[in-house]
């Protein structure tokens, strides 16, 4: 799943269609990029506490979820910033997320 919207109720939409499938039993990556950096930082708190919590439910049941290093930089951002939890991306972190075998990729 890669959210790469800053638009509160997108970021949502994508969150829970991946949690609800995560509890029916299918493993999840969510990969933050462009603007979607913002939900996985400290500093969106305010703007994205529920979608913010949703990301820790998805993380305390398993779900990987994965910061695109080029976008939080591109926004000023660092990996001090992230959520605790919010794994930062690299070739072989979301590598080893996206090329396993039956992968699907949904964007939102």
């Amino acid at each position: 799943m890669s959210p790469t919207s800053g638009e509160p109720h997108r970021v949502t939409m994508a969150l829970n269609f991946g949690k609800h499938h995560n509890e029916n039993g299918h493993p999840l990556s969510i990969f933050l990029s462009d603007q979607g950096v913002f939900v996985g930082v400290k500093s969106g708190a305010d703007k994205y506490a529920d979608q913010q919590k949703i990301l820790q439910e998805i993380i305390a049941k398993g779900g990987t979820v994965i910061m695109c290093p080029m976008c939080l930089k591109h926004y000023g951002l660092s990996p001090g910033d992230l959520l605790p939890g919010i794994k930062m991306g690299s070739p072989k972190v979301t590598g080893d997320a996206l090329f396993k075998d039956g992968t699907k990729t949904m964007t939102w």
